[in-house]
Parts: structure tokens; sequence; C-alpha cells
């Protein structure tokens, strides 16, 4: 366990970050590139381990060195941008968009955003693209992973007799399963929550502790690096939102990135030196903030924006987000990571206790003031305040089986008027509602078949309902309406 500087992990960032911020900013080729988050996984449990697991055989670990060293590599540059974030908020967002915000920026402030939006919605939902903090979900699951991985490796060390691979290896296979498993029964759960992504970062630390025999012929390393390469790229660019993942899809980009950095223990590599040519390694260094600027960036200029962002403004903002990333590495990251820089260890973490206070507040102030609507105008919040009316109305007459969606209004007249489809169906319930109570012998009997997500169109789909029930692939909702109307 020799924790020695690998440029190509360096490049190996690179080619995990690139794809994601491709991915977010719509370039079709990328439709896999969210699997760049589980490359990151792979080298932060190699890392990490290298780290903890060589400082305790060595007799010099200590937690709260260690915990100083991730508050100064993961909170300076994150909190950068949600109080940036925060301040652009307040001047695009609507009270209902705002108050989503908040909840947010608390969560992200516990380390637990992760634990948020899976409550929310899944990851590819169409409304998960205007959460300009949706991102962090992934950095949640690696704080989860901070808090609890050095207390296990000591207690192996201790109690255990340092037998770190036989425990270890148990509870990536245990994690695997429940992510396979998950998948089919729960995937919004699957892909946010820390259980069911342990194994990918058991994974990086399985290398890290030499679980594996050493590549000692160059022609194996070679062949193995390049084999991470394919797997990582055939992520990429195959996979869709509607592939089911993380499960065993995820084997290929986490796979891929294990084969990579395993090819490079003790011997460089082909590979290892195209990653460790220096555009790749600079792209690696400023890959943490670019994957926090580029985001809320584009979920930003969207809503400012308002109409679809084409394909120019979106590689603006991709340009954007590398600048402001070269800047918040040079004068935010670099400052605070050495430990005689800017800060020493008191000031900072008291700071960093200030600041997660500070962003608790804001949280619970935002969500309690209801999106602290007193920002605009009256006329304004009357506006917004109507995009909470969707709701069928009390007293509503219900036929059939409710949750299904068919409802039957003023059943009192022969001819009948039908509402077929979804939520843009569904939308008109209300107004039709409060006309008909008003004037019930003006209209004829109003049914509404309708399911939010579910187009009533033989053998047409949507990726929102695919990705949640992929039986939807199949029968589309036409079965569904034909059935229950």
């Amino acid at each position: 366990m020799n924790l020695r500087y690998r440029r190509d992990i360096d490049g190996l960032r690179a080619v995990a970050v690139v794809p994601v911020v491709l991915f977010h900013a719509g370039l079709k080729p990328f439709g896999g590139g969210y699997i760049g988050v589980d490359v990151f996984f792979v080298i932060s449990g190699y890392l990490i381990t290298l780290l903890i697991a060589g400082e305790i055989e060595q007799g010099r670990f200590s937690i709260v060195r260690f915990y100083e060293r991730r508050v100064r590599r993961i909170l300076p540059a994150l909190f950068a941008v949600v109080f940036f974030g925060s301040i652009a908020a307040s001047r695009l967002l609507t009270p209902q968009q705002y108050k989503m915000f908040a909840k947010s920026v608390f969560a992200t402030a516990v380390f637990a955003s992760n634990v948020l939006f899976w409550l929310e919605s899944s990851y590819f939902d169409p409304p998960a693209a205007m959460k300009p903090l949706l991102h962090t979900w992934s950095l949640a699951v690696e704080e989860q992973f901070y808090i609890v991985f050095p207390l296990f490796l000591l207690i192996i060390h201790r109690w255990l007799k340092g037998q770190y691979i036989v425990w270890l290896a148990p509870i990536a296979v245990l994690s695997f399963a429940a992510s396979v498993w998950g998948v089919a029964h729960d995937p919004t759960a699957t892909f946010y929550l820390a259980p069911t992504r342990a194994w990918e970062l058991a994974l990086g630390s399985l290398l890290a502790l030499d679980a594996f025999p050493q590549l000692r012929q160059r022609l194996w390393r070679e062949l193995v690096g390049l084999l991470g390469l394919v797997l990582i790229a055939w992520g990429v660019f195959a996979f869709t939102y509607t592939t089911p993942f993380p499960g065993t899809n995820a084997l290929f980009p986490a796979g891929g990135a294990a084969l990579v950095i395993y090819s490079g223990n003790g011997c460089e590599t082909t590979i290892g030196k195209v990653l460790g040519l220096r555009p790749l390694v600079f792209i690696g260094l400023i890959s943490y903030s670019l994957y926090l600027w580029h985001w809320p960036l584009l979920v930003f200029a969207q809503v400012w924006n308002i109409d679809e962002l084409t394909a120019g403004q979106k590689g603006v903002i991709v340009v954007l987000s590398f600048l402001l990333a070269v800047l918040s590495w040079r004068f935010v990251e670099l400052p605070f990571r050495r430990p005689a820089g800017v800060v020493r260890r008191i000031p900072l973490f008291g700071g960093a206790a200030a600041a997660i206070t500070c962003f608790t507040l804001f949280g619970l102030f935002g969500y309690f003031s209801d999106g602290w609507p007193s920002r605009f105008p009256s006329r304004v919040r009357t506006i917004a305040a109507a995009i909470d009316d969707w709701d069928f109305p009390k007293g509503l007459s219900v036929v059939a089986n409710a949750p299904d969606g068919i409802y039957e209004i003023n059943t009192k007249s022969n001819k009948a008027t039908l509402f077929f489809g979804d939520s843009h169906a569904m939308q008109y319930s209300p107004r039709v509602v409060s006309l008909v109570s008003k004037n019930p012998e003006t209209y004829n009997n109003i049914i509404f078949a309708v399911y939010s997500a579910c187009p009533p169109i033989p053998n047409v789909f949507t990726g929102w309902n695919a990705h949640e029930s992929p039986h939807f692939l199949k029968d589309s909702c036409w079965p569904y309406f034909a059935a229950k109307s």
C-alpha cells in the first residue's frame, strides 16, 4: 500500500468528468455520460484506502487529521458553489422552486442530499433537470463513506487482526447484490443511496489492499488497461437514461475504472502514458470544481432563458464551466488544501461549522417561508401561487378505481365527454370541475381517464416512466386505459 502520485489517475478523472458534463449539456453521443460518477467512486475508494490503511499500518493515522484533509478537499469549493447558487436562486426562482432549492441547500449542508433527491424524484425525471444542486447526491454518498470507512478500518486493525479483505469483500458482494435487486424493485433508491453504491467504493478499496494478484507481464497490463477504457467508453456511448442502472450495468464503468487503475499498479502502461498527458491531467486536477460548477450553470441558464437552450448556448456554458473550474481550483481549492496555508486546523473546523450552520439556517428559512415570496411584487406572487392549483377539488365523484386515474363528473347526464391522456389532460380537471359544479344542467357527463407520464397512444412511451417502470417499454399505456375504461 504505497500512496504515490499517479498521473494516470488524474487523467482517469478527466475521462470521468468530461462525459458527465457533456451528458448534462445534452450531447446525444454521450447518452451514458452519467456513469462518470461511478468512475469517481472507484477512484475515491482506491485513494482513500491507500491513505488510511497505509497510515494505520505505519501507526500514524489520525481521525482528526483525516477529517481535516476531507474538509480542505471538499467543503471550500462546494460551499462557494452553494453560496453563489443561492444568490442566483434568489433572483431567478419562483417561490415554489426556491422552496425546493432551500431544501436541497439544507440537505447538502448536512451531507444528505442523496436522501432528499431519492424522496423527491428519479435522477432522470424531467423535474430533476431543474434542481441546481441535484449533482451533489454523489458528494453525499462519498461524504457518508468518509464518515464510516475510517472507523471501519480502525476496528478491523485493532480487533479483527487487520484482515481488511476478509471483512470488506463480503460487504462489497452484498452491496452489489442489493444494487442488482434494487434496480428491478426500487431503481430510484438504488441509484441514490449509499448502501447500493458502496460496492463501487469498496472495489477501489480492494484494489488498494492488494486483493488481486499483481500483473507481472507487460502484455497483460496493456490488455487489462485497454479493456478498462473500452468498458468505460461502452457505458458512455451505449447507455441512455432508459438503461437500468446501477445494478449489473454499473460493472462497465466501475469495472473499467478498476482495470485501468489495476493495470498501472507498479508499472506504467501505454494507457497510463496516454492518461498521463498534460491536458488530461490538468482536466483531472480541476475535475472536482468542474463537476460542481457545470450543473448549476446549466440549470440557471435554462431558468433564465425559458426556451430550451440551443446547442450554441450549451457550448458557451460548458466553456464557462471550464473557466470557472480553473479559477475555483486555483483560488479556492489550492489555498485551502495546504495545512499551513490560508487557514489552519482550528479556524478551518470553526469556519466549516459556521458555514454548515449558515446554510442549514438558510435552507430552513427558505423552506418555512414557502420560498421567500416577499422577494416579488404581489401580482407576481399571485401568478406564482397558481402553480399549486392542479389537484382535483373536494367532492369529486369518483368511480372505478380512483388511484388509477378514472374520474366521472355530473353522472346525471346521458351524454359524455372524455378527457383521455396523461398529465396534459389531467391539468384541465380543476377548471372543468368548477364549470360543471356551477352549471350542471349545461354540461354532459365528464369522464377523466388520465395517468401521469402515460400518453394514451399505442406503442408510445416516455423516458420518464420507461426508467421507473420498464414494462411500459413494451406495453405503452394503451392496454391500461383500455382495461380500465
